[in-house]
């Protein structure tokens, strides 16, 4: 399944089968952020999202939140189970889903409830009913095809008036593109980038760091472009002129499908992972990468968590 992580450490799943049993590294704790990402079923009509106190998918054992996605009633239910006896059932709020299509739940930890979203729009709060120590096991069932999951904390930036003594993560949930933001001075930093191809036919989409009218790292993930299909070509526009082009055969990105980019930064090269797994290096030929100050994404892509540190 994976490595069992400290609960400081986000938890990273690609393409898990279904059903899926995970520890939650630590629990629930208030600001744990989950996010799923995956796509329904073109023939059948029922899912659901639990998270549970022992890793059983049949029966489910106590759960403090169950999330029950119903095609047929087109209606998202949410409950509670403990010692064996079902809670009141909620089932307000519009469905946001439909069968065959791309989608993203997201569930925020708080002390007293939980914060439900769909496709980047809240979707429902659920009042806690139990104690948050039964939230230990995320098990996903029914039929869906799940891309990734990202298990994690939704970390508050320090108060202006206290300057930290570490990098502060900023992170962005579902950005607009084309895309332009600052990146904080400092060395070895990390850029996260999570989304997926915004139709079914892309192009391409590229992501560069850039330092004035400089790009000393350009990504560009290309589907259809060009003489180019399912590459993934890197480069620099440095001093007015494009480098040598550093072509990857090796296409880990598809269409429809959720990905997940890392870029780290370290003195000799950026390192680059894809879904978890090291994907490429880039050498550094921009002497100082360190003054690298924006990150720009343009293309065929829907984004929907940037974050860097």
């Amino acid at each position: 399944m994976y490595k069992q992580p400290t609960c400081y450490e986000p938890v990273f799943v690609s393409k898990p089968c279904i059903p899926y049993v995970g520890e939650i590294p630590g629990g629930l704790q208030c600001g744990t952020l989950i996010t799923i990402q995956g796509q329904t079923s073109h023939h059948h009509s029922r899912f659901s999202i639990n998270f549970c106190s022992s890793p059983i998918s049949e029966p489910l054992p106590d759960t403090i939140l169950h999330i029950d996605l119903r095609f047929n009633d087109c209606c998202i239910v949410r409950n509670s189970l403990y010692w064996g006896s079902w809670g009141s059932e909620e089932r307000d709020g519009c469905f946001p889903l439909r069968k065959g299509e791309l989608f993203e739940a997201v569930i925020l930890v708080e002390n007293n409830g939980f914060k439900i979203a769909f496709n980047g729009k809240h979707f429902a709060y659920f009042a806690r009913r139990y104690p948050l120590c039964l939230g230990k096991f995320l098990i996903i069932k029914g039929h869906v095809h799940i891309n990734f999951i990202r298990i994690g904390k939704n970390e508050p930036l320090p108060t202006p008036s206290i300057p930290p003594s570490y990098p502060v993560p900023k992170c962005l949930q579902y950005p607009k593109v084309p895309l332009s933001v600052s990146l904080p001075n400092t060395y070895n930093r990390h850029i996260l980038v999570t989304g997926y191809p915004s139709s079914q036919y892309p192009e391409r989409f590229s992501i560069n760091l850039k330092f004035g009218c400089e790009t000393p790292f350009h990504l560009d993930v290309r589907f259809h472009y060009g003489a180019s299909r399912n590459t993934v070509v890197c480069n620099s526009y440095i001093f007015g002129a494009w480098g040598n082009e550093e072509v990857h055969s090796h296409f880990p990105f598809s269409c429809g499908n959720s990905f997940e980019i890392k870029i780290i930064e370290t003195p000799h090269m950026y390192k680059v992972l894809v879904n978890g797994h090291h994907y490429l290096n880039f050498n550094h030929r921009f002497p100082a990468y360190n003054q690298v100050n924006k990150l720009e994404i343009e293309g065929d892509v829907v984004l929907t968590l940037v974050e860097f540190k």
